[in-house]
C-alpha cells in the first residue's frame, strides 16, 4: 500500500473514532470498542479542534527525520537557540 493511502486511512480512522464517540455520547465506550486509550482520544480531539484534519496526520520526530535524511545526528538541532537556567 502506498504511503499516502496509509496516511489517509489513519486520518479516516481517527476521525471515525472521534465522530463515533461524539455520536454515542460516551468516550469510554468508543475507546473500548476501538481499543484506543482515552488519553489518545483526547489528544486527537484537541489536535483536530485546533488544526483540523491536517493535524491528525502522523508526524515524524525531528531527530528521527534528520537521521533518515543524513544517516547521522551530530548534535541536538535546537541546542544553540535554547538556554536552560
Amino acid at each position: 500500500m502506498q504511503k499516502e493511502v496509509r496516511e489517509a486511512l489513519r486520518i479516516r480512522f481517527k476521525l471515525a473514532i472521534l465522530e463515533y464517540g461524539r455520536g454515542i455520547g460516551s468516550v469510554t465506550k468508543a475507546c473500548r470498542e476501538f481499543k484506543v486509550p482515552r488519553s489518545t482520544f483526547y489528544e486527537w480531539k484537541k489536535v483536530f479542534e485546533k488544526e483540523g484534519k491536517a493535524g491528525l496526520a502522523q508526524y515524524m520526530p525531528i531527530l528521527l527525520l534528520i537521521y533518515y535524511r543524513t544517516g547521522y545526528i551530530t548534535s541536538f538541532p535546537f541546542e544553540s537557540t535554547c538556554t536552560v537556567k
